[in-house]
């Protein structure tokens, strides 16, 4: 019976070794994709390799932007049948149909069950009941520490329990500061994304994870995560200006940061970096009555849904995701083992920092991966932008006073109505019903807010028309009664069927410094403060002298400034030349990242000192076009991430749009 089994055994390998991609002396060739982090792979590729000679594994690690670079390899002609793929990738795989279900070898004696990993990982990689990808590795966020700086401040090191406020007292001790204000010690950082804040508070983005009726990501749990995250950045610390430009990991390593909270893909840097001080973690300090919720990402190991060998790539994809592939993984010491049993004696196979891995387990417990709706990364992407484009982080008006709890509420709201307009529509009229209540305060801001997401999304202009009517009505005196009006206006002018077009032609100049300190319209520089000469040459940033050069609207009729000038804290400017066949009125609309100043022919018509996102509600100028050429300016900042802006015309006769104005000089002015 014995030697009958492994007659089948070596008939079932024939078989399986028939087909597929051959390597050289008829071995079958299994291509396996992975990111830098796990480079223990290759080892147990050559292991797996010894032990089955006829199979040839060839392991490709991609350094840089894993994501992009996976869904280029899937679609090219040497693809690769197993790969190490992120929880934030999933949906969009499995959506394009390149991941296999792994069904079929589930519950099998001796091979990985589902019931062997954290369950939230489980989940995290099932699409409609069926496993996509075995669990590989939790990446868990962390409250990291400095030892020393606490040491030499004399303040105890931060426990399991602390409450956000028991951090924040801390880290206001911990900063110093030389004698001319400049930070020299930060107490405390966080290099994650707002939307973690969101969860820590007791919030969360959907209503329901699976079937969403609404965002929820403005409930008070939520805004309590938000704004926690403002205080310290802005309060307790106040970076100032250095906010953007500052680099969390390095500053950590430099010994010069006390506490950062973090997620593991920083655990590999500081062990390699931090090299002159004891440090160690702690679980994520907790907000008073809410429960843990750690907005966290993962990786799995998932097989490619057309790969010619299913059995064999199997055959390596559970050895690589079970025992052998986790202990490899907790020697590495960077994440927590997807695997339980041997996440739970982590310690056994990595004895160096850190040493409170107790604490990576627990986050690990109580992580929270992406949502398996639909459109969960478009929608995150959105509201992501809402938080960006609500100036939670503008510490001007910070400083004077203008930016607390309740304006903070107001500002992200109105940024999530306009994702509401599109993913739940219903939601937004509820909204707008609600804000026409009399007694209730708040509401004129919560309907102007959903106007202004209509006429952006083109909603029907009799329906807009109405409202602004009902709105102008409700609240005679309010603030916003100018810019309904030119709503209205612009209303009146699409229905002659006349559309907003963009402008296609642009010269941009720059780099110039700019401080996020400072207003933008107290930073001016040459372009802005005489007549436009596209021949001219400027004085730039560091002293470089810097010209006018030609760049083109990209996708979606925006100019991407980061492809043309790659910098953080910088201002540049762009101009258009536009004709107009006779003198007319109409308006500008311009969409930016971050903030913009406007000139037409000369005059100023716009100035938006914000810091924002791309796809925030575009600003709109009511203007006069002559009639001829009309020179259009535009001064946009930037404090950090995205850089952009699109500008169009809604004008009852199209305008045309030229780098230079052909035939004669352009209307431009005096400034």
């Amino acid at each position: 019976m014995r030697n009958l089994r492994w007659l089948l055994t070596g008939l079932l390998w024939a078989t399986l070794t028939a087909v597929g991609c051959r390597g050289g002396k008829g071995k079958v060739v299994l291509r396996v994709l992975t990111p830098p982090q796990f480079d223990f792979v290759a080892s147990l590729a050559k292991e797996f390799e010894s032990a089955n000679p006829r199979l040839s594994i060839v392991v490709e690690k991609v350094e840089g932007a894993y994501s992009s670079e996976l869904l280029s390899r899937l679609e090219s002609a040497s693809p690769p049948d197993i790969f190490i793929i992120w929880t934030d990738d999933v949906e969009l795989s499995a959506r394009l149909g390149k991941l296999r279900t792994l069904k079929p070898w589930l519950g099998r004696r001796g091979e990985p069950n589902p019931s062997d990993y954290y369950r939230c990982l489980v989940d995290a990689f099932t699409r409609e009941g069926r496993l996509l990808a075995l669990p590989f590795a939790v990446c868990p966020q962390m409250l990291m520490y400095n030892k020393a700086l606490f040491d030499r401040a004399g303040i105890a090191y931060p426990k399991t329990g602390w409450t956000w406020d028991e951090v924040r007292a801390a880290a206001r001790k911990l900063t110093r500061r030389d004698a001319k204000g400049k930070i020299t010690q930060v107490g405390l950082d966080s290099n994650l994304d707002p939307l973690a804040w969101i969860y820590l508070g007791g919030g969360s983005l959907l209503d329901d994870q699976l079937h969403p009726t609404d965002f929820i990501a403005d409930s008070p749990g939520g805004l309590r995560g938000l704004e926690c995250f403002r205080g310290f950045i802005c309060e307790d610390v106040d970076f100032g200006d250095t906010w953007s430009a500052r680099k969390t990991d390095a500053t950590f390593m430099r010994g010069s940061l006390a506490m950062v909270h973090t997620a593991g893909w920083m655990l590999k840097t500081v062990q390699q970096g931090a090299t002159m001080f004891d440090w160690d973690v702690v679980g994520v300090p907790r907000f008073t009555g809410a429960e843990p919720r750690l907005w966290s990402y993962g990786w799995g190991v998932a097989m490619r849904a057309d790969t010619a060998h299913p059995a064999l790539a199997w055959k390596f994809l559970s050895y690589l995701a079970g025992v052998n592939g986790q202990r490899k993984l907790a020697a590495a010491g960077t994440d927590v083992p997807a695997m339980t049993a041997v996440a739970k004696e982590w310690s056994r196979y990595h004895a160096g920092r850190p040493r409170n891995k107790a604490a990576l387990l627990e986050a690990a417990n109580a992580a929270v991966f992406p949502s398996q709706w639909i459109h969960w990364y478009a929608a995150m992407n959105t509201v992501q932008s809402s938080i960006n484009g609500s100036n939670l982080f503008d510490w001007r008006q910070i400083a004077a006073g203008r930016v607390g709890a309740r304006d903070l509420s107001r500002r992200f709201s109105r940024g999530l109505t306009s994702a509401r307009l599109v993913y739940f529509p219903a939601s937004a009229e509820r909204i707008w019903k609600e804000s026409l209540r009399e007694g209730a305060d708040g509401l004129e801001d919560r309907a102007f807010d959903v106007l202004v997401s209509m006429f952006t999304f083109a909603y029907p202009n009799a329906d807009i028309r109405r409202r602004a009517d009902v709105f102008l009505r409700r609240f005679p005196q309010s603030r916003y009664a100018s810019e309904v009006s030119d709503m209205v206006e612009t209303l009146r002018i699409r229905d002659r069927e006349v559309t907003e077009k963009y402008v296609n032609h642009w010269s941009i100049v720059g780099p110039f410094d700019f401080s996020p300190a400072k207003e933008i319209d107290r930073q001016r520089y040459a372009p802005e403060l005489r007549p436009v000469d596209l021949k001219a040459s400027y004085r730039g940033s560091a002293g470089k002298q810097v010209r006018w050069s030609r760049v083109p609207a990209d996708v979606g009729v925006q100019v991407n400034l980061r492809k043309v000038l790659d910098y953080d804290l910088k201002v540049a400017y762009a101009v258009t030349y536009l004709r107009s066949g006779g003198t007319q009125d109409g308006f500008v609309t311009l969409s930016s990242d971050d903030g913009v100043e406007v000139w037409l022919n000369g005059r100023k018509v716009l100035s938006k000192d914000v810091y924002r996102a791309f796809n925030y509600s575009p600003d709109i100028a009511r203007v006069s076009f002559r009639k001829g050429w009309n020179e259009l300016l535009v001064k946009i900042s930037q404090d950090g991430g995205d850089w952009a802006l699109r500008a169009g015309t809604v004008t009852a006769t199209p305008l045309q749009d030229s780098y230079v104005p052909a035939g004669s000089g352009p209307a431009g002015g005096t400034r």
